[in-house]
């Protein structure tokens, strides 16, 4: 594995809103706290979201107080295997985080002055054995991987430096509002086609496991934790940038936001404003009414604002709740 220089807290000098991961802490979960079943691209903890590449391997999340590296953090991610996977090769298992492209378009990736940047945070498994993690661009031109040990049930401290990519700008890059990188966190089992003899390098393809991989999805109740997860401009893994609850919900209703109204008469035009614009025209659900036979249809899309209507009985006072998903 790239090993990374850490700097004792004495000697770093801290510059704010240095962590291109979102909800690296754990904090929030908006979606629940305890989600059952996670398959493909499926989201548990904000922003972070479990891989399976089509596979027939389940997780089940928790946010936990309870197992934690420190008392610097006070929630982790926890996954456990839910349904084991016995397509393992055919298909791989990982849980990752999307990056905007407006997010990474500081790296400079591909130019001659791009930038290194430097991943670091704890991981826990009830499995010991070789884990992988690195980073891809979305469009899969070009990838980094990286492995490391886990002893089981022992939190570890993980650190590595991707090396600043000068060779060309990947054709396919998004530097706006789209996918930029696909960052795994952790690699959980291998797809063959996905995985590389070739670590702590950037190399064409799309690469997310190494050939070392241990197979974590072999069987059900296994557990691996994750939390205090930060990338950051540099050769050099600072301690974790903690922010507020409220500046970190903030990032995450970019994504995702459960929002609601109280409408009281039939087929009501509603607009609902959003906390935070959102990062594309978002994908809206229902999630709870105490009206039976409650519809939505979305009226007004922009970017900012959602318009819906609803059809519920005149009589009726309908609480709804619902979900605007604009995530990668």
């Amino acid at each position: 594995m790239a090993l990374s220089k850490i700097l004792p807290a004495s000697q770093v000098q801290y510059a704010g809103a240095r962590n291109l991961i979102i909800n690296g802490a754990m904090t929030v979960s908006q979606r629940g706290v305890d989600i059952n079943s996670l398959g493909e691209t499926a989201y548990s903890t904000d922003r972070f979201r479990t891989r399976t590449y089509g596979g027939n391997g389940r997780f089940d999340y928790d946010q936990v107080t309870d197992v934690v590296p420190s008392s610097t953090f006070k929630y982790a991610a926890k996954y456990t295997v839910a349904t084991a996977a016995t397509d393992v090769g055919s298909f791989g298992y990982s849980v990752q985080q999307v990056i905007e492209g407006h997010n990474i378009a500081q790296l400079r990736i591909g130019r001659s002055d791009a930038k290194p940047f430097t991943i670091s945070f704890w991981a826990r498994s009830s499995v010991s054995g070789t884990y992988s993690s690195g980073v891809a661009t979305a469009s899969g031109d070009i990838s980094f991987v990286t492995e490391f040990t886990l002893v089981a049930n022992t939190w570890k401290y993980i650190s590595y430096t991707v090396p600043a990519y000068t060779t060309s700008v990947p054709t396919n890059l998004n530097e706006t509002n789209g996918s930029g990188l696909f960052f795994t966190v952790i690699g959980l089992a291998s797809q063959t086609s996905k995985q590389t003899s070739t670590l702590d390098a950037w190399q064409s393809g799309n690469f997310a496991f190494s050939s070392n991989q241990t197979n974590f999805m072999s069987a059900t109740t296994r557990t691996v934790h994750i939390t205090g997860v930060q990338m950051e401009v540099g050769d050099v893994a600072t301690p974790f940038e903690h922010e507020s609850y409220g500046d970190t919900l903030l990032k995450c209703q970019r994504y995702f936001e459960i929002c609601g109204w109280v409408p009281r008469t039939d087929n009501l035009l509603a607009c609902v404003d959003y906390k935070v614009e959102k990062r594309a025209q978002s994908t809206i659900a229902v999630v709870s009414s105490d009206a039976a036979g409650f519809s939505v249809s979305v009226n007004e899309l922009r970017d900012s604002r959602q318009g819906f209507y609803q059809s519920a009985n005149a009589s009726h006072t309908t609480r709804v709740t619902m979900s605007s998903d604009a995530e990668l």
